[in-house]
């Protein structure tokens, strides 16, 4: 009887040896992360804030969300097409060069092309890039060029 009960408290001990090492071989579930460091939107809002390009996030109504230095510079034809992008859903291309190009002198921005692109839940992003030296470039090269063949 003294064995019988000494190899039913060996079996329980094998049995519970076994259970444990079968829990410790689970991992712990992983802590939440830590509120330590970037947000994905936080590394957004600085792409944003240091493109080249002018970005300008719009809401469903029109008011500016977001925007960096050279996208406030987007006027009423910006607004317009955002109005135009959230009606149709289609991403509409729009001329942004300034109005008074012809009086400006020096190397400011003369040719300024703006996408205008659905984002969804009403919302549009302008993007505005300056091709002026694109363009200043195309101008060198048409002066240079003959128009007729030399002889």
């Amino acid at each position: 009887m003294i064995l019988a009960v000494a190899f039913t408290g060996v079996g329980v001990l094998m049995v519970g040896i076994l259970i444990g090492r079968r829990l410790a071989a689970v991992p712990p579930p992983s802590p939440p992360p830590s509120p330590k460091g970037s947000t994905i939107a936080d590394l957004v809002e600085r792409v944003v804030l240091t493109s080249h390009n002018g970005v300008v996030l719009l809401n469903s109504s029109g008011g500016v969300v977001l925007a960096n230095p050279p996208g406030y510079r987007a006027d009423e034809r910006a607004r317009k097409a955002a109005d135009q992008v959230r009606e149709t859903g289609e991403v509409v291309q729009v001329d942004l060069s300034p109005r008074d190009h012809g009086v400006r002198s020096g190397r400011g921005p003369t040719a300024v092309l703006g996408e205008v692109r659905p984002l969804g839940d009403g919302y549009t992003v302008i993007d505005a890039s300056d091709e002026s030296d694109a363009v200043r470039l195309e101008a060198t090269r048409r002066d240079f060029t003959p128009t007729r063949p030399c002889r």
